[in-house]
């Protein structure tokens, strides 16, 4: 429900980037139905969203898919797609309705739920997805291996240090 001229932004958007594209409701039904909707009718192998207030710099988002897509293509492996939610409660409205997720990438700072707490519920649905924390605090990594995360990546994650958990990753899916 934003006062603002932000659908107008997003219309100037969508005639300059025929790649951008906007979903306008009626009334505000809340940020999960929106990105519900917005997954819905997206297409391609990535999927990415981002809060407006910033909450996480924008600027990780491509190095980290940069190193993940580099790692799969040097390695000669396939990998189908990777998602990128803003919160933890539109990733585990995926996992509840049955998304099979094979690597889970997860910050501590979240909106809503921490990521701590998403891992928890994740844990309660699927024992066997990899958990990968990935994140500016330190502090949290043994909290992190309580709830079986299998690996831990402190802010600005290195390219090597990046290369080393997805060789970790692979390795342990094909035993």
């Amino acid at each position: 429900g934003s006062k603002d001229n932000s659908w107008s932004v997003i219309e100037s958007l969508m005639e300059r980037n025929s790649n951008v594209k906007g979903v306008k409701f009626r009334r505000n039904y809340g940020k999960s139905a929106a990105l519900n909707v917005g997954f819905e009718r997206v297409e391609g192998d990535v999927i990415i969203t981002m809060d407006a207030d910033l909450q996480d710099s924008p600027d990780e988002i491509p190095e980290l898919y940069k190193m993940i897509k580099t790692y799969f293509s040097q390695h000669h492996l396939l990998l189908t797609s990777i998602k990128i939610y803003s919160d933890g409660d539109c990733l585990l409205q995926d996992i509840q309705k049955g998304s099979p997720f094979d690597i889970i990438f997860l910050d501590i700072e979240l909106p809503g739920l921490n990521g701590l707490e998403v891992a928890q519920f994740i844990r309660q649905i699927d024992s066997e997805v990899l958990l990968v924390f990935v994140t500016g605090h330190p502090e949290y990594m043994s909290d992190a291996f309580k709830v079986e995360a299998f690996d831990f990546l402190s802010k600005p994650v290195q390219e090597e240090d990046m290369e080393l958990v997805l060789s970790r990753c692979i390795r342990k899916y094909q035993q």
